[in-house]
């Protein structure tokens, strides 16, 4: 398997976007954590990003999704631990 442990969030809207990189991430041998559990993008975005500076051998992704009227949008950010630091 793949040590790199990847830590997922979403809200209810980005929803689908993650699952679907979840499945995909869980297909090729990666250790998935999913911080969703039906929590507004900030109180996932916080967790996710607390779970990272946990775990130097992690990365987290979080799925905003967003849309006006016929032009959704999708948000992502990307969180990588370097020493007790995030970089997003």
């Amino acid at each position: 398997g793949i040590n790199l442990k990847v830590i997922l969030g979403s809200d209810s809207e980005g929803k689908e976007l993650k699952d679907y990189i979840k499945d995909y991430l869980l297909k090729n041998g990666y250790h998935v954590t999913d911080k969703s559990e039906d929590k507004d993008f900030v109180e996932t975005t916080y967790d996710v990003a607390q779970s990272v500076l946990a775990d130097d051998d992690s990365l987290g992704i979080v799925f905003d999704g967003y849309g006006v009227g016929r032009c959704p949008c999708f948000y992502c950010l990307l969180f990588i631990p370097l020493k007790d630091q995030l970089f997003f």
